[in-house]
């Protein structure tokens, strides 16, 4: 069982990268990641309108009721995430 527990501690730690020892991330990579992250969003965004527009065909309008608030949500977060930050 020590030998089991001892692996997992190793395994565990051997994973774990400390902040200080990871590169700074550089203006270029965060603007790739902030560009992902908005394809994500708009993939998202057109999979769950074409899903309300789906229940809404199907007559189940609780259903496309959500979903499209979903999507009112989704778009308020984006909305809100390609804000610049401004000092208020």
């Amino acid at each position: 069982m020590k030998a089991y527990i001892y692996t997992l501690c190793c395994v565990l730690m051997a994973g774990h990268v400390p902040a200080w020892a990871q590169a700074p991330v550089t203006p270029a990579q965060d603007a790739v990641s902030e560009s992902l992250r908005r394809e994500a969003a708009k993939i998202e965004l057109r999979q769950k309108l074409a899903d309300a527009q789906a229940a809404q065909t199907k007559g189940d309008i609780y259903a496309a009721a959500r979903l499209y608030d979903e999507c009112m949500a989704l778009i308020k977060r984006m909305a809100q995430a390609s804000r610049p930050n401004t000092a208020r």
